[in-house]
């Protein structure tokens, strides 16, 4: 099965799921954000990643899993009310290889390592805090002009992930991560074929307040082909969290 099979067969059973709820279509960005996460854990990119299809379990059992016999849900159990554990609990899934031994996350220390996140540990101290500058990155896939208008999509990107931190000593570990997502995606087959490559943007804002709003600028580029890494500036969007 192609990676666009794969979108598709996803992007099928998410409507007809949301059809019988009584909702409106699934987006298909966010259909490619979670079928690319999912290749991203399966590889070893990532530990895990959360299934942002939070209200239909149905989509999860009946086509996710499916797709990829290799992940499993991890079940939530969280002592802390925290950024993450709030979105996780939301999301009520974070999935996992299957054969990863991972166990429930108790904290929201635990939950950003488990996503791969470098500035896990700053959490506590900015929940707590809303007033404490935040340093957000966002890690976003480039799809292929073809694939924007295959999809007929007004953008041509998907976020990956986003994540904050409470000051940039942490960017060297952001850097690597951003290289060992590239590696985990680039060795997907057929996946040159639906992105470009992966960018990586940088924001800091004032307070959590604004944190959310401010536009995100891009400060580095991985081209799959043929291999070629770049920094520049780009144009400006906004983040939000993943």
């Amino acid at each position: 099965m192609s990676i666009f099979d794969k979108i598709n067969a996803y992007t099928e059973i998410s409507n007809k799921v949301y059809s019988d709820m009584g909702d409106a279509p699934s987006d298909i960005r966010s259909n490619i954000e979670d079928i690319l996460n999912a290749i991203i854990v399966k590889n070893g990119g990532r530990r895990a990643f959360i299934h942002s299809l939070h209200r239909n379990k149905e989509v999860l059992d009946q086509i996710l899993i499916p797709l990829f016999p290799e992940l499993k849900a991890l079940p939530s159990d969280y002592t802390d009310k925290g950024i993450v554990s709030q979105i996780v609990s939301n999301s009520n899934t974070l999935l996992i290889r299957a054969d990863d031994d991972l166990a429930s996350p108790t904290s929201d220390i635990d939950v950003g390592k488990a996503l791969g996140y470098p500035c896990a540990e700053d959490w506590p101290e900015l929940n707590k805090n809303g007033r404490l500058p935040r340093h957000i990155y966002e890690i976003h896939a480039i799809l292929k002009p073809e694939v924007v208008a295959k999809y007929g999509l007004t953008q041509n990107k998907v976020q990956v992930l986003a994540f904050i931190c409470k000051d940039t000593s942490k960017e060297g570990q952001v850097h690597a991560l951003l290289e060992q997502l590239a590696q985990a995606l680039g060795v997907e087959p057929g996946i040159e074929n639906l992105i470009m490559g992966l960018q990586l943007g940088y924001l800091a804002a004032e307070s959590t307040r604004n944190a959310w709003e401010k536009p995100v600028t891009e400060t580095r580029r991985i081209n799959f082909a043929g291999g070629k890494r770049k920094r520049r500036k780009t144009k400006r969007r906004r983040a939000r969290k993943n």
